[in-house]
C-alpha cells in the first residue's frame, strides 16, 4: 500500500496554469491514497500502515521528511521516498538543508537523469531516474497520418528570453535556416512557458526544435508525441530520448553538433518515409509512459531496496508490457547468486543455431539461460522446453516497436546485482585469452576493476567453401570458420549519432565503434542503415547501468578497459527465408529492414557467395588481438598471469576442444571470493 503527501502538490502546481503535478501523477500510477500531512499522523496506524510513502522534496516538503521519519522511527518497514522535480540552488548555504532530509529517506527519485546528475554532484547521493507518468488516452499508440499531419507549415523553436532567429542560424547552419524560412512559418516562444500555453501552436507544428534543457518531467516530449510533432532536442533533455530517441542531439557546440542538426533537419524536410517513421516511434514509445508500466519501474527500484515489495498490478487496469511477457516454463525465480552471470536472449525461430548456442555458453559455465520467444514456429519453443534447467518466456509483443523493452524488463528481473550476457541467437560471446581464464576468473578482473559493461565487437563468420549443410544439424563453429576484419570503418565511441544511447558511459581505456565490415563490402548500404558491428553484451546490473538503451547499447555504465567477441553466424542455410520474411512480416524498424532488402538484393534468385581477399580462417581468439580487432590492456594481461586456476589451460587450442565437446568450465575453489561463473 502506498501513500502520496499532498502538502507540497499545490507549490508544485502553481507553476502550471493547469496540469497534474509530480505527485498526482505518480498517486494516480501507484493507486496510492494522498493525505495531508497532518491527516497521515492522526489516522489510525499512521504512516506505519503503508509500505511506501512519497514526499515531494521541495522547499516545502523537506519538514514533512523529518516528521514522517520520526514517526516510522529507523527501523521502520516504511520505505520514505524523496521525489526531486528540479535541480538543487547552486549557493551551498541553501543545500544543507536538502542534505539533512534527503539523509533520512530510504530512496530519491527524479523525473530527469540531469536532476539526478545534479544530486550526485552536489550531495553526492544517488538518485534513480523515473520520467513521470503521463495521462495518456488509449489512441494514442495509433499510427500518425492524414492531411492534419501532412499540411501543417509551422516549425516551432522553443529557446531561452532572448533567443533569437540568428541564434538559430548559427546552431542549425545557413542551408537548413533557408529551407525553414522557405517551407515553413517559424515561430519563437519561451520554453519555459506553461505547457497549455504553447498547446495551439505545438499541435500546428510540423517540427519542434528545443534550443536549451527543461526541467519539466517530459511534458514537452510526451506532448509532442502525442500531437504527432517531431521533437528535436538536447541531450541534456532526457525525456526526449524515450519518445524521440533519433532525433535526440548533442549539444551545437559539440564536434560536428551543427553539421548533423542541418543534416537531420535536411533529412525530416524531404524524407516523407522517415518523418512518418520517426511520428509513429514516438507515439509507440508513449506506452513507456502509461501508468501500468511507470508502475512496474517504480516497484522495481523499491524491490532493489527490500525485494518484498515486488510490483502488483492494478486491478482492472490495462496490462502492462511486463504482464504481455507470459513465463512458460524453467525457473521463474531468479537466483541470487551476485558473483553469476545469466544468459538472456530474444529468440524467434532459432532451432538451427540452439544446439551450438546451449553448448557453447554452457561450455563458458553459464548455469542460467532465460529465452524470450517472440512467435517462434520451427520448434524453438519445443526444444526449449525440453530443458527444465532453461527458463523461457513468450510475448507476441511487436518486435519492432519493443524490441529493448522486452530485453530490459527480463535484464531486471533476472539480473538483479549480477553479471548479465544479452545476446542474440547467432551470436557466441568470447574474450581475449578465454582459454587461459575462465568466465569467473573475467568476471573477477572487471569487478576488480569497477567496470559494469564490456563492449563487444560482432564479427560476421561465414564458410568460404560455400558447403551444402541441407537440414543437418550445424556445429556453427566448424560450419563457419571463416571472417574478414579488412572492410571494418572505425570511429570514436561516442560518436555523435549513437550518443543518446551511450553518452553517460564512461570509459576505462580508448574504445572505438567499429561498424561495416563484411557485410558492408558484400551487400552494401542505404543511407541510413549502417551495419553497426559493436555491442555491450556483458552487463552488470548494479541499479545505476541503464539496461538495453538500444539493441546495441546501455548506458551509465562504467566501460572495461578490454573488449570481446561476439561470433556472428548470420549466413546459414535459413538466411535468405530470414530475410524474405522479414518484408512480410514487419518485424524489424525502418534501419535494420533497410539492411535486410540490401540482403536481398544482392541474392536476388541466387545463393550466397562470399569472395573476398581478406578472408581468413578462425584458430582461436587470441589471433583478433593480434590483428587489432579486440583490444587487451597491461592490467589485464597481468591479471590473466596472476590467475591461478586447479584447471588452467595450457594454450588457446584447447579452449576451441573444449568448447566442441560441450564441457562445462571449472570454477576456482583456491579464492572463494573469486566470482563464479554461474
Amino acid at each position: 500500500m502506498c501513500c502520496v503527501l499532498t502538502d507540497a502538490a499545490p507549490a508544485l502546481k502553481s507553476e502550471r496554469s493547469a496540469g497534474e503535478s509530480a505527485l498526482e501523477a505518480w498517486a494516480r500510477a501507484l493507486d496510492a491514497e494522498r493525505l495531508p500531512l497532518e491527516t497521515l499522523r492522526t489516522s489510525p496506524g499512521g504512516a506505519a500502515r503503508f509500505d511506501v510513502v512519497l514526499i515531494e522534496a521541495d522547499a516545502a516538503g523537506l519538514s514533512s521528511i523529518h516528521a514522517v521519519r520520526e514517526w516510522l522511527g529507523p527501523i521502520s518497514s516504511c520505505l520514505l521516498v524523496a521525489h526531486v522535480s528540479r535541480s538543487l540552488p547552486a549557493n551551498p548555504t541553501d543545500l544543507r538543508p536538502f542534505h539533512e532530509a534527503l539523509a533520512k529517506v530510504s530512496l530519491v527519485i527524479s523525473p530527469q537523469a540531469s536532476v539526478s546528475a545534479d544530486l550526485r554532484g552536489k550531495l553526492g547521493m544517488a538518485a534513480f531516474t523515473l520520467i513521470r507518468p503521463q495521462r495518456l488516452a488509449n489512441e494514442v499508440a495509433e499510427p500518425c497520418a492524414g492531411p492534419r499531419i501532412r499540411g501543417r507549415k509551422e516549425l516551432c523553436v522553443l529557446g531561452r528570453a532572448g533567443y533569437s532567429r540568428l541564434a538559430f542560424l548559427r546552431e542549425v547552419g545557413a542551408l537548413a535556416y533557408v529551407w525553414a524560412e522557405l517551407r515553413f512559418r517559424l515561430r519563437f516562444l519561451p520554453a519555459d512557458a506553461p505547457i497549455l500555453e504553447r498547446a495551439d501552436h505545438l499541435r500546428q507544428s510540423h517540427i519542434v526544435y528545443l534550443a536549451c534543457s527543461l526541467e519539466d518531467g517530459g511534458e514537452l516530449a510526451a506532448f509532442c508525441a502525442r500531437a504527432g510533432a517531431i521533437l528535436l532536442a538536447p541531450l541534456a533533455y532526457d525525456p526526449a530520448r524515450v519518445t524521440f530517441p533519433y532525433t535526440t542531439l548533442p549539444h551545437p557546440g559539440a564536434p560536428s553538433g551543427k553539421r548533423r542538426r542541418s543534416l537531420l533537419l535536411l533529412w525530416l524536410y524531404t524524407s516523407a518515409d522517415f518523418v512518418a517513421f520517426f511520428r509513429d516511434t514516438a507515439r509507440k514509445r508513449l506506452a513507456l509512459l502509461r501508468d501500468e508500466n511507470c508502475r512496474v519501474q517504480f516497484f522495481r527500484r523499491i524491490a532493489q531496496l527490500a525485494p518484498q515489495h515486488e510490483y502488483y498490478p492494478q486491478p482492472g487496469a490495462a496490462p502492462s508490457l511486463w504482464q504481455q511477457i507470459r513465463h512458460r516454463s524453467g525457473p521463474r525465480v531468479p537466483e541470487r547468486d551476485a558473483d553469476s552471470c545469466v544468459v538472456v536472449c530474444l529468440v524467434r525461430n532459432g532451432r538451427e543455431h540452439l544446439p551450438s548456442f546451449l553448448r557453447h555458453y554452457r561450455a563458458l559455465g553459464v548455469r542460467e539461460l532465460v529465452f524470450i520467444d517472440n512467435g517462434s514456429n520451427d520448434g524453438t519453443l519445443e526444444l526449449l522446453e525440453q530443458d527444465p534447467t532453461i527458463t523461457v518466456y513468450e510475448t507476441s509483443l511487436s518486435h519492432k516497436d519493443y524490441e529493448t523493452q522486452i530485453r530490459r524488463l527480463v535484464i531486471e528481473q533476472h539480473c538483479r546485482k549480477r553479471w548479465c550476457l544479452n545476446v542474440d541467437i547467432d551470436e557466441l560471446f568470447d574474450y581475449p585469452r578465454s582459454g587461459e581464464l575462465p568466465l569467473c576468473g573475467l568476471l573477477a578482473y572487471l569487478s576488480q576493476r569497477g567496470a559494469t559493461a564490456m563492449v563487444g565487437h560482432m564479427l560476421d563468420m561465414y564458410d568460404e567453401q560455400q558447403r551444402n549443410f541441407g537440414a543437418q544439424e550445424l556445429d556453427l563453429r566448424a560450419a563457419y570458420p571463416n571472417y574478414d576484419v579488412s572492410h571494418l570503418e572505425r570511429a570514436d565511441y561516442h560518436a555523435e549519432e549513437q550518443l543518446a544511447f551511450c553518452d553517460r558511459n564512461v570509459l576505462k581505456a580508448p574504445i572505438q565503434c567499429f561498424s561495416g565490415g563484411i557485410r558492408q563490402s558484400v551487400f552494401g548500404s542505404k543511407a541510413g542503415a549502417r551495419y553497426l558491428l559493436i555491442k555491450h553484451p556483458l552487463i552488470f546490473f548494479d541499479g545505476e547501468l541503464e539496461p538495453v538503451t538500444h539493441p546495441h547499447y546501455s548506458n551509465h555504465a562504467t566501460i572495461a578497459d578490454v573488449t570481446s567477441v561476439l561470433y556472428h553466424y548470420k549466413f546459414t542455410p535459413s538466411f535468405k527465408a530470414k530475410a524474405l520474411e522479414s518484408q512480410t512480416s514487419e518485424r524489424y524498424v525502418k534501419f535494420a529492414q533497410q539492411q535486410y532488402d540490401q540482403y536481398l538484393k544482392k541474392l536476388g534468385g541466387g545463393q550466397l557467395a562470399i569472395a573476398s581477399s581478406g578472408t581468413r580462417r578462425l584458430r582461436n581468439v587470441d589471433e583478433l588481438t593480434e590483428l587489432g580487432f579486440l583490444r587487451v590492456s597491461s592490467e589485464y594481461r597481468e591479471f590473466v598471469a596472476r590467475y591461478e586456476s586447479p584447471l588452467r589451460v595450457a594454450n588457446t587450442g584447447a579452449f576451441d576442444a573444449r568448447i566442441d565437446a560441450g564441457l562445462h568450465r571449472p570454477t576456482s575453489t583456491r579464492d572463494t571470493a573469486t566470482p563464479r561463473a554461474g
